[in-house]
């Protein structure tokens, strides 16, 4: 049993940072239904736009990855940049109630990458430093704004 405690506090330990930033950044998630929810009275129009996003955001990432596979003949994709599309882009159609489109592509495109990529770390997916996930992050987030 303490093998297993042993193993439970260096895992700990080791991710310690990706586990603090999935966890604020899932508090800023639902701090935005928050203020869209007590901002618009009620709940009904922010899931919707929020399940909305959450589509769209998978179903771009799936885009993406067909796109790579079909360039360079492997499958990049898995579940945890998945599971951040989908967080992402239901911030992202939640905040279009609040924001414009430029900001709202920003925020998703933001959330995204960053909950997707300390997933990864998490899982043991992939590791990233925390200097690669923050400039994946702007990265993905400029460009979003760009386009």
């Amino acid at each position: 049993m303490e093998e297993k405690w042993d193993s439970a506090c260096e895992w700990c330990k080791e991710n310690w940072q990706s586990i603090v930033s999935v966890f604020v950044t899932i508090v800023i998630v639902v701090g935005i239904v928050i203020l869209s929810i007590s901002t618009f009275g009620t709940a009904i129009p922010v899931i919707a736009v929020g399940v909305v996003g959450a589509i769209v955001g998978i179903s771009g990432q799936l885009i993406s990855d067909i796109i790579s596979c079909a360039i360079t003949g492997d499958w990049d994709g898995n579940w945890q940049s998945y599971i951040g599309s989908a967080i992402g882009g239901f911030a992202g159609g939640v905040l279009l109630l609040l924001t414009n489109p430029i900001a709202a592509c920003s925020a998703e495109a933001a959330i995204s990458t960053f909950l997707g990529e300390n997933l990864e770390n998490i899982t043991g997916g992939q590791k990233r430093s925390t200097f690669e996930i923050l400039f994946d992050t702007g990265l993905s987030t400029g460009t979003a704004a760009f386009f």
